[in-house]
């Protein structure tokens, strides 16, 4: 069994889009992308937007799923009606990109895809299911080799980033740690007394003084300097 890496599966999460998304997340498992979308089975508290950003932030590659949402006109040729998903699809694979994740899109038969989604390597199925699975337009072979090679990609970015985590977790053990001893460095100076090194440490009043050995130090330097 593969290691699962976190995948943001990018969807509609309506109830009539609900079936097909389920099935294109249970076949996604099989190549070890374990799936997450805001609305479905991720949340945080705050808006969509930043339910998103935090999600971005937290996978190695991104999945979209393009079922039709609208249907458009293109004004440049009337006669040319487009079918158009969700727009979240064109917003989170543009930030999946700007975040250099790597992605793909699964569209159904006639959408549209726009922007980076358009862009990318996408994969077809057919808009309803047969008996529960996905109905593939692309061979067997290009998507398993798409799909390995999306794994692929995802597993070194997460390798990478786990490499920066700890990184980072011991650069600030090490600052945190020269910080303490400057702390510790600076509340030993404060507890010194005033009068340290105007006193020869065998003095009355040095006796009961823990710090008459500094004293001490500071004295014979007068002392050879005087001589």
């Amino acid at each position: 069994m593969k290691t699962l890496t976190n995948t943001f599966l990018s969807c509609s999460v309506r109830t009539e889009d609900a079936e097909i998304v389920a099935a294109v997340e249970r076949y996604l498992i099989q190549f070890g992308f374990r799936c997450f979308t805001v609305g479905r089975n991720y949340s945080i508290v705050g808006t969509p937007n930043q339910a998103v950003k935090n999600l971005i932030e937290q996978v190695d590659c991104l999945i979209g799923v393009a079922t039709i949402r609208y249907s458009a006109t293109d004004q440049s040729n009337p006669n040319n009606t487009l079918s158009l998903a969700t727009p979240y699809i064109t917003a989170e694979s543009a930030m999946a990109f700007q975040a250099d994740i790597p992605y793909v899109i699964i569209r159904t038969d006639g959408i549209t895809l726009e922007a980076t989604a358009k862009e990318n390597i996408y994969i077809t199925i057919a808009p309803n299911l047969n008996d529960g699975k996905l109905q593939f337009r692309d061979s067997k072979e290009t998507i398993s080799t798409l799909l390995n090679d999306l794994y692929s990609k995802a597993q070194k970015r997460a390798l990478s980033r786990k490499i920066r985590t700890t990184q980072s977790v011991v650069g600030k053990i090490s600052t945190a740690i020269l910080g303490g001893a400057a702390i510790w460095k600076g509340f030993s100076w404060a507890a010194q007394p005033e009068c340290l090194g105007q006193f020869y440490y065998k003095d009355e009043v040095c006796k009961t003084c823990k710090y008459k050995n500094k004293c001490k130090a500071k004295k014979s330097i007068n002392n050879s300097n005087a001589n």
